[in-house]
Order: C-alpha cells, then structure tokens, then sequence
C-alpha cells in the first residue's frame, strides 16, 4: 500500500496510534514508478544521464526457483487499501505485473528511453545455479536472505557490471578481471609477546575461471599455521602448519 495514503486513512478516522506506526515512504509498484520518473526527471534538467538499475534478489527458494516475492514482485500477496482499511489483494497471475517493482521501472525506462539494467534476472539465474542448499552459506551472511557475505556481494557487482558492459555503459571504468586475487597482497604479521595471538586475515578470489573446478595448493613459511575455518565447537581446524 502507499504509506502516504495509509496515514491519511488511519488519521483521518482518527486511529493515532496506527497512523504514527506508518511508514510513508513505502509505495505501490504503480507509484514507485512515479516517483522515479520525477527523479529521472529533475535528474537530466541537471545535465545528468540517468541508468535504471533493478534490484538484486532475495534468497526466497520454493523448489529450487526463486519465488515471485524474491524478485520484488508482490502479485501472490499483497494488501490494499479500501474504504473500510487494509485489505487482501486478489492473487494475480503470473503475467500480471501490476505488483512487480523492477518490471514497472523498466517500463519506465522504456518510455523515457533511458538504460535499464536487470540484475534481478541476473541474480535470480546466479542464485538457482547454486540452489538452495548452497545459496545461503556461500553468499549470504548467514542472518537472512537479503544481504551478501563478501563472495555474494562480489558476484553481485560483477554480475551488474557485466550488464553495463554489454550495454556499453562506463566501459572504460569496468574490469573484471579473471586472476586469482590475494587481499591484501602481503602484509607485516608483526611481533607479539610469548602466549598471545596475532591473527591477520587474507581474502583469495578468482571469478568467471576456466576451468570451474581445480586446486589451489597454499603453502606457509615455516612457523606459520594456516587455518581455514573455525568449528561450530569453537575448535579451529588448521589446513597446515610447518615448523
């Protein structure tokens, strides 16, 4: 429902308390459309070159697809506003995208014949490639569907720039390269007193590699202990020490 009209509704037959719990920034698809054609609006009378860019998806699995509600389209359920308050919408088919966020910007787009990206389809092919099984533990942060552990963030931006690309949009600001990647590249491990722990963390990614699957062999000066990751016990579980 669109907040503003929410309130209003709840003000006007005098419920204070409902009203004050409204957020009026919320919208209808239909509205957020609008909204954004002001904004695209007062954008280019500034000389600015707007780009429509969809949202990501959220991890909402039903039988290994993600369901409509995860691609921000709200037509299996939904509230709306009538004479009497809050109501149930009527579920609408799956051609019907009255309820769809990213659908409605990218009609907009098309009217104001400006570029829209879609990394809600992107994502939602990226997240059925892995399933459900996997889709959570190795992009998300392990508190929801909707926000990326570092992995699913990097592929999330790579996913977005690759529609730039193709597009042609901001070509010569993009690379995405395919190296094997060690963050940081080196770093000075510093001295402790006996007893007490040093602990320095490297990040190593490699993206869009030929072949998938392989090995990546990691081996430490003497001294050091490599740990891959730490047991739900507490227990940390070490690849390889050399003495």
């Amino acid at each position: 429902m669109d907040g503003v009209a929410l309130y209003n509704y709840y003000d006007g037959i005098g419920y204070e308390v409902s009203a004050s719990a409204v957020d009026q920034r919320g919208t209808v698809p239909t509205t957020y459309k609008e909204h954004l054609r002001l904004i695209a609006t007062e954008a280019l009378d500034l000389g600015a070159h707007p780009i429509f860019v969809a949202p990501v998806c959220r991890s909402y699995f039903t039988d290994g697809v993600i369901r409509r509600n995860g691609r921000h389209d709200l037509g299996d359920s939904y509230k709306v506003l009538t004479a009497d308050g809050p109501a149930d919408g009527t579920p609408l088919t799956a051609d019907d995208h009255t309820m769809d966020y990213a659908y409605q910007m990218k009609v907009l787009a098309e009217e104001m014949y400006l570029p829209f990206i879609d990394p809600t389809t992107a994502t939602r092919d990226l997240y059925e490639s892995y399933g459900p099984a996997k889709c959570e533990p190795m992009l998300f942060d392990g508190a929801g569907s909707t926000h990326f552990n570092s992995t699913g963030a990097t592929l999330a931006a790579r996913l977005c720039m690759q529609l730039l690309r193709e597009q042609g949009i901001l070509t010569d600001y993009i690379s995405l390269t395919t190296d094997l990647c060690v963050s940081p590249a080196q770093a000075d491990l510093g001295e402790v007193y006996k007893g007490q722990i040093l602990i320095k963390e490297f990040t190593l990614s490699g993206f869009d590699m030929e072949p998938a699957d392989g090995s990546i062999r990691i081996e430490p000066p003497a001294g050091i202990g490599i740990v891959r990751r730490r047991l739900s016990d507490g227990r940390v579980e070490t690849l390889k020490i050399r003495k």
